[in-house]
């Protein structure tokens, strides 16, 4: 197909002596690789105004023009194959022009990535631009090569990447190494809990950035659909690690979360009865374990009681009292307490240790809101748990961090619908339309506006 255009849109198209070809008094430019290399093209438009509509620019374009001096002649545009026009909001603007970009993790043992090369095929297929730091996804498998076969265009540094950007699509927050790159031209999209780390929180707060977080984000049923698939993983990963580490060789008491024969099954405590505390209720019946499970509502622990019965299953409300003796008597002990947006509350007590048998684990799964244990702090893969009173603490803030293919593929299953409206819509028109992402916004104007994180980083 064969365009027309009276001018080149936004300079995309710049001068190139080097690269230029002149064949009977035109001038030809053939867009290959080491020119979009150069970033002279990468990410760019052409416009036509006069047509209502702009396309995107891709190695083997050519143009042709018989106005050397700056490509504001009578210009023909030859895509290397048929694409869909974006439509023009305003002359020399389109609707879709969102670049979406997704830096690599940088936090300790973090390989999970905020798209996969499906999720980066469906948002080019909107129109988009989308943007991969190199190696962002090859420790679980995403080659650079199979993103750039969808269409991404691979960045090598995370510099590059923030300074061209405009939606960052992250895992996790960005840590203070990443602060210098951000700006009030950026939107990033990630779970962010800023409630966790109030100094932190803020200190990233003043970059500017419109921040929405992942875990803030609702449904109209009240669910927490982004935070949801990730507090899944993490209620399934607390029985695993939690057994793991009551082994002796790794500092624990030495038992098994498990059914030997007439041995008297031992005791895991779960307080907490929502998503998390869920899939670790499951997965610690489905190890044999005598449960005592914890709640503040007794709806909830009825609804419980409806699916697991009472065979070696105790359901509990939750109390100061009810919490230390469950504890008290327990071998494995996992928080699993979230209020939207708050920090989590501390319902074990530092003095409750004291009564709780040597060797036995807490696993604090609240750790990213800054943990329901007193005794909590945060750890990493690498260091994931320390000794406090005798008790083994494992409090790793990026709990599905070990698990990252499946982490990666859950979440972007949840992720994608939201990314693609605020790429389609715009943010600020995506906001206002949709009051469930909307409730996902917790940074605005160097300010923390969620009032749930308001109020955790004034307390």
């Amino acid at each position: 197909s064969t365009l027309t255009m009276n001018y080149s849109w936004r300079a995309a198209i710049h001068q190139d002596k080097h690269n230029i070809k002149k064949k009977d008094g035109v001038a030809i430019l053939t867009l290959a690789e080491d020119h979009l290399n150069k970033n002279h093209y990468k990410g760019c438009y052409l416009g036509f105004p006069q047509f209502g509509f702009a396309v995107n620019v891709r190695q083997g374009d050519i143009l042709i023009t018989d106005n050397h001096s700056g490509w504001h002649g009578n210009t023909q545009f030859y895509p290397e194959k048929p694409r869909t026009p974006i439509q023009l909001q305003k002359p020399g603007f389109p609707v879709n022009d969102r670049n979406q970009w997704t830096p690599k993790e940088i936090k300790n043992n973090e390989y999970r990535v905020g798209l996969t090369p499906e999720s980066v095929s469906e948002i080019i297929k909107n129109n988009h631009e989308v943007f991969i730091q190199k190696n962002a996804g090859t420790e679980i498998g995403f080659s650079n090569e199979q993103y750039e076969k969808v269409g991404a265009t691979i960045i090598e540094t995370a510099e590059e990447l923030y300074k061209n950007s405009e939606l960052i699509v992250k895992v996790k927050e960005p840590v203070p190494e990443e602060f210098g790159y951000l700006n009030e031209k950026h939107t990033v999209f990630a779970y962010l809990h800023l409630a966790g780390d109030p100094k932190t929180g803020l200190e990233l707060a003043s970059t500017g950035i419109t921040g929405i977080a992942l875990e803030t984000v609702t449904a109209d049923d009240g669910s927490m659909p982004l935070l949801s698939p990730m507090s899944s993983i993490a209620g399934q990963l607390s029985i695993v690690v939690g057994s793991y580490h009551l082994l002796k060789p790794n500092k624990g008491m030495g038992t098994l979360i498990g059914a030997v024969d007439d041995v008297e099954r031992r005791v895991v405590t779960v307080i907490g009865a929502g998503v998390a505390g869920t899939m670790a209720i499951e997965k610690a019946i489905n190890n044999k374990a005598h449960l005592k499970i914890i709640d503040l509502s007794q709806k909830r622990l009825d609804e419980l009681r409806s699916i697991y019965g009472d065979k070696n299953v105790e359901y509990i409300l939750s109390s100061e009292s009810s919490i230390e003796e469950a504890i008290t008597e327990s071998d494995l002990v996992i928080g699993a307490v979230y209020v939207i947006g708050k920090q989590a509350p501390k319902v074990i007590k530092n003095s409750m240790l004291e009564k709780m048998k040597p060797g036995a684990v807490m696993v604090d799964i609240s750790i990213d809101q800054g943990g329901c244990f007193e005794s909590s702090k945060p750890t990493t893969h690498d260091n994931p748990t320390y000794e406090k009173n005798g008790i083994i603490h494992y409090c790793v803030t990026n709990m599905p961090g070990a698990v990252p293919l499946t982490a990666t593929q859950a979440l972007n299953k949840a992720t994608l619908p939201y990314i693609l409206e605020l790429a389609n819509k715009g943010v600020e028109k995506a906001l206002n339309e949709n009051e469930h992402l909307a409730n996902g916004l917790n940074i605005k104007n160097s300010e923390v506006v969620h009032e749930g994180v308001k109020e955790a980083l004034s307390a």
